[in-house]
């Protein structure tokens, strides 16, 4: 079983975005409009409210997932066995949360 496999697995209930969503989730994934880019902890994620959000992984070949926030957090470790560079975005992608090599930072989320 892969990394992504198992990661799906941990979700449960998920959605695999197709490829003309997925391309355009990733031209929208740009840095430079996110204003207030903060250090942010697991324990901070726990208070964030739920909300759909969208999974992209830095791995090639690796399709975005759509899921529930809250799930998302229960399975960071899963989701960051895919990928070095994962994205979280809340669903109206305004906000995103990069995980970097284990380090989070939050860009646009309330």
């Amino acid at each position: 079983m892969t990394a992504f496999e198992k990661c799906k697995a941990a979700l449960g209930s998920y959605k695999v975005v197709r490829r003309f969503e997925e391309k355009l989730i990733l031209g929208r994934l740009d840095y430079s409009r996110y204003k207030s880019a903060r250090d942010i902890s697991r324990d901070e994620l726990l208070c964030l409210p739920d909300f759909l959000c969208v999974i992209v992984f830095s791995e090639a070949g690796t399709p975005p997932i759509k899921c529930r926030f809250k799930q998302a957090v229960e399975c960071l470790d899963y989701i960051t066995a895919v990928s070095p560079c994962v994205w979280i975005m809340n669903g109206d992608l305004s906000g995103v949360i990069e995980i970097w090599r284990g380090v989070m930072t939050a860009c646009g989320l309330r």
